[in-house]
């Protein structure tokens, strides 16, 4: 009879309550020690630079789950901008409009666009919401192996990929001082296409 008295609603949402929030809670360390050990890897190996073929073969996972093919994606796209992001990063912060006018430049351009996050599907999927993004989303389901065999040890940084998924060029760091830069890469897109 004791147990019936506690198991009462409020005391179950307390419950689930705690439950999701230890949850997040290991999900975040889980996070930060990742990109520790990326960040420790970075003097180990160089990191990616232009004449690179981005090694397409690891699994990424769209917003809502299902799987991405990144090889495919590369195939069937002639020119492709690759931004690599985290959530919880300053300068990503700093470049959102400067990605939104790239997505927006995009529809009508001869390339395409995808965002690649070293973070979880939640925090992925929350940031790509607050922000107001239409850019599509992938993220590492395994919070690392393609950024690690990638060479990204540092994020923002935008790579420019042709159908061979050759980095034909690349922006490290934040855009917002070479937006100029990378706004007339685009236009010349246009004016080919």
């Amino acid at each position: 009879m004791q147990i019936k008295k506690y198991l009462n609603p409020t005391n179950l949402l307390y419950l689930l309550l705690t439950i999701a929030a230890i949850e997040i809670i290991a999900l975040v360390i889980e996070n930060k020690n990742l990109k520790a050990d990326i960040a420790s890897h970075a003097s180990a190996r160089s990191p990616v630079k232009v004449g690179d073929v981005l090694q397409t073969s690891y699994s990424l996972k769209k917003l809502d789950g299902r799987d991405f093919d990144l090889k495919d994606y590369v195939d069937r796209n002639e020119k492709i901008f690759l931004i690599f992001l985290s959530t919880d990063c300053p300068a990503c912060e700093l470049d959102i409009s400067i990605w939104s006018n790239i997505y927006e430049l995009s529809k009508s351009a001869n390339f395409a666009l995808l965002a690649v996050s070293l973070d979880n599907q939640i925090e992925t999927e929350r940031f790509a919401r607050l922000n107001r993004l239409g850019i599509e989303f992938v993220f590492d389901p395994e919070h690392g192996p393609f950024f690690k065999g990638n060479r990204i040890f540092s994020v923002p940084k935008i790579l420019l990929l042709d159908s061979d998924g050759k980095v034909i060029n690349l922006w490290d760091g934040s855009v917002s001082n070479k937006a100029n830069e990378l706004l007339s890469t685009i236009e010349s897109f246009r004016k080919k296409g």
